[in-house]
């Protein structure tokens, strides 16, 4: 089946289900992880005389944050992992197209299945924040398998109760 299976790390509880479960299928599956986080690009643009102070960090020092950050998150995954009894491997990313990042990084680390996470959002609050999801899937060349908001948080809630008033969702007994 899937030899290495390529877990995008983020910072939401989303993600974090992701990827629990993605340790069980490995666990399962007899198969490797390589838990992968795209790292964020410093860009900062402000065209103009007048131009306003929008970050109070060198660039230089945003980077080793992010590396930072990036590595704490990595490293409790791969706890993770390793507590179940799964060998996994930890890589980082960057570019301004963090899809094409991870995309590409599935084809050069010999995975055959992208885990990535995402919140419920309608498009707006895609544009605003971002989401990977929609071209990640148009870029990548293995499949992906995403995992949405549960049903238990805020958001999924308000869905499934929707739902439920529209006679969509049916209790079975």
């Amino acid at each position: 089946m899937y030899k290495r299976i390529l877990v995008v790390v983020g910072d939401d509880a989303t993600s974090a289900q992701a990827t629990s479960t993605s340790i069980e299928m490995a666990k399962a599956h007899g198969t490797d992880i390589l838990f992968f986080y795209v790292l964020p690009c410093y860009v900062i643009t402000v065209g103009g005389e007048e131009r306003m102070a929008l970050a109070t960090l060198t660039k230089s020092d945003f980077e080793r944050q992010a590396a930072s950050f990036a590595k704490r998150k990595l490293a409790s995954a791969s706890a993770l992992a390793e507590q179940e009894g799964v060998f996994s491997l930890r890589a980082t990313g960057q570019d301004s197209d963090a899809a094409k990042c991870v995309a590409e990084a599935a084809i050069s680390r010999h995975c055959q299945l992208i885990v990535v996470a995402t919140e419920r959002r309608n498009a707006v609050m895609r544009m605003i924040f971002g989401s990977i999801v929609p071209r990640l899937l148009t870029l990548a060349t293995v499949p992906v398998l995403v995992f949405s908001t549960p049903a238990d948080t805020p958001h999924g809630a308000r869905k499934v109760a929707d739902a439920k008033r529209k006679g969509v969702v049916r209790r079975h007994s």
